[in-house]
């Protein structure tokens, strides 16, 4: 869909949804949970979701070249009445056994990791990137409610350090990548792709930064905005990994 040229900015909206996402919540829920009750927050969602699942079925085309070309041979079999007509996808599958299907689900990709040590840690860095973010859920009530006595909505809005990290980290990858690898590219063509992972190799270092931060600071006696901040280089750091990370895959 999108040429190799552009791609980064468009993972960059994946990464920017990936991480925003899941840090809107709380911020949407925690006054209405507060001033209503639990279920109210169930209602938000389905009036946020539902319109978009809406157009979504009714109105993104399709773009995996198989199926178009899956759906197009069974047209052409109902208008000519020719059953020769197949897709390369069905001529694929009519030699698969079930134990090749099996193979290939859940087999193959654990192969990958395992053999090619470069997928492997980059799937084993970027999970546990992910598995540390998605800790903060479990941890910002304990920190923040516990120990500073935040209420659910004042809670929510500590999660602005995440989405204001996000879209500073992406609004800076775009400006390296508009500035240095686009010239760079129409210069000298794609040349090697591991040179889009140099901005992470400086970001990671925010990421150990930033827990050790929020781990040091979220006592209850030092301000509650220094433990924020702790979150905020993380984000940055992570942010920064992930984009790279998967415009170089």
């Amino acid at each position: 869909m999108y040429s190799l040229i552009k791609l980064p900015y468009v993972l960059g909206l994946w990464a920017l949804a990936a991480t925003c996402g899941p840090a809107l919540g709380p911020i949407i829920s925690g006054f209405s949970v507060t001033a209503e009750n639990w279920r109210w927050s169930l209602w938000e969602m389905l009036w946020l979701s539902g319109p978009i699942f809406i157009m979504m079925l009714l109105f993104l085309p399709e773009t995996f070249q198989a199926n178009i070309l899956l759906r197009r041979a069974k047209r052409l079999r109902k208008l000519t009445g020719n059953d020769n007509y197949r897709s390369q996808s069905e001529l694929d599958q009519a030699e698969l056994n079930a134990r090749e299907v099996v193979f290939e689900a859940l087999v193959r990709p654990i192969q990958l990791m395992v053999l090619d040590p470069a997928i492997g840690f980059t799937a084993a860095y970027v999970a546990l990137c992910y598995g540390i973010y998605y800790s903060f859920f479990e941890a910002f009530p304990i920190v923040y409610i516990e120990r500073y006595h935040f209420n659910l909505g004042e809670m929510g809005l500590t999660f602005l350090s995440i989405t204001a990290a996000t879209i500073l980290s992406l609004a800076m990858y775009y400006l390296y990548i508009y500035k240095i690898v686009e010239p760079d590219f129409r210069a000298h063509g794609l040349g090697k792709l591991e040179r889009r992972l140099l901005p992470a190799l400086y970001a990671s270092f925010l990421l150990p930064i930033g827990l050790f931060i929020f781990a040091w600071t979220s006592d209850g006696k030092i301000h509650w905005i220094v433990s924020v901040i702790g979150v905020f280089l993380f984000t940055i750091g992570g942010t920064f990994l992930i984009v790279c990370i998967s415009t170089t895959s």
